[in-house]
């Protein structure tokens, strides 16, 4: 429904209501009805006028607030949130709770409604005092509560607070929060991590493990972890784990990995890794990795083949501009030179344009890791895409 439409049924709604009030407050009194009002044609000339929003202040000024008319406010208190105004939704969700007419569980979508007003307007302390109420009232709109306090913990960055929300979520019969469960234990964990408390850190890795077995992230820190102590065996088995997990993360795992194989003096080993992961996964950042370790290997020579082989199947951008540079390195002609030169500038203007990562659930894409997806705010949805393609189509 388009909102011209609603706010034209909110408006009759209104205005119907507001007759009906008018009407049962002359027969309880027993008087007579003495017209409409100045008001009541106000606002119908505003109506007619097509000026909607003037008409619903003045009805709704004139309109009394009882339990037939709360969803009507509600109604268009939602509608104004919905359309940017905020500040207006405040003001409606705010006049009904000063209102002594409301039961126990009108209160609560009230209460509700306004919460979300703040939320919208980023007011996040007054969000939280209210769901808490609504969380601690545990009423019929409790859980629902829970979900937004999930959301004002996850913008405050309270990842202890978010643990136990979600934790209360979970219980309650919510199994979808088990991933979002096991990314705020990861939040802290790096917090550990940055502060140099290994202990704390290894704790939030495995109850993050332990929510979501298949929790790439886990993995991924468990490496660095282990890396920085100096336990390169068990660094290389927590990344390795990675692809078992979510192979689509795979290359985040590969650069780290030749860390640890370098530290323990085994290129051989790690060339092996390479070549397994590329049958499987045929990702670009992976062939990349592959053409260098075989430069290193077997010679430069070698290094070149093995990344044309792999773009005569995948054309990328970035890999011809890979391929541009091992070119260069070994050419003597200075004309050649110049063209490749030309020829890899004009690669890395398209390679600019060409994001590294994208959300599977609304399409955000970027050039940066977000475990948070930026815009539909989903855990663990924004991947790498695996190719820079010379055409359209990606290929993952």
């Amino acid at each position: 429904m388009s909102d011209a439409l609603l706010v034209l049924l909110i408006v009759i709604s209104i205005s119907i209501g507001w007759l009906l009030g008018r009407f049962q407050r002359r027969s309880q009194k027993g008087t007579k009805d003495e017209g409409l009002g100045s008001e009541y044609f106000r606002g119908l000339n505003y109506l007619l006028n097509e000026q909607p929003d003037q008409a619903i202040d003045i009805f709704i000024k004139e309109l009394e607030v009882n339990s037939e008319t709360v969803e009507t406010h509600l109604a268009l208190g939602s509608l104004f949130r919905r359309r940017g105004e905020v500040d207006r939704a405040i003001k409606i969700h705010q006049n009904l709770l000063t209102r002594d007419s409301l039961d126990r569980t009108q209160q609560e979508n009230v209460k509700l409604a306004l919460a979300r007003d703040y939320l919208t307007a980023g007011l996040l302390d007054r969000a939280e005092r209210l769901l808490q109420e609504l969380v601690e009232d545990n009423g019929r709109n409790a859980k629902q509560a829970l979900q937004y306090l999930l959301s004002v913990f996850e913008q405050e960055k309270e990842w202890g607070d978010a643990i136990i929300t979600a934790e209360k979520l979970l219980a309650s019969g919510e199994e979808g929060i088990l991933k979002p469960l096991a990314h705020y234990c990861c939040e802290l964990a790096e917090s550990s991590l940055a502060s140099g408390d290994v202990r704390d850190s290894r704790v939030y890795l495995q109850r993050a493990l332990q929510y979501d077995r298949d929790c790439v992230r886990a993995s991924l820190l468990q490496g660095q972890l282990e890396f920085q102590a100096g336990r390169y065996q068990d660094a290389i088995q927590a990344l390795k784990k990675v692809k078992e997990q979510d192979a689509a993360y795979v290359t985040e795992s590969v650069e780290p990995l030749g860390e640890c194989y370098h530290q323990i003096g085994e290129s051989e080993g790690f060339l092996q890794y390479l070549k397994f992961c590329l049958d499987d996964h045929p990702a670009i950042s992976i062939a990349l990795l592959m053409a260098d370790k075989v430069s290193h290997l077997e010679g430069e020579a070698k290094g070149t083949e093995a990344m044309t082989a792999f773009l005569k199947e995948r054309p990328s951008v970035k890999g011809f501009r890979r391929l541009i540079d091992m070119q260069l390195s070994r050419s003597q002609n200075h004309e050649a030179k110049e063209s490749l030169t030309v020829l890899r500038t004009l690669a890395e203007q398209l390679e600019e344009h060409k994001p590294d990562y994208q959300c599977t659930s609304c399409g955000f894409n970027g050039h940066s890791l977000h475990w948070l997806c930026p815009t539909c705010k989903k855990w663990g949805h924004v991947k790498p895409l695996h190719v820079h393609p010379l055409h359209d189509k990606r290929e993952t």
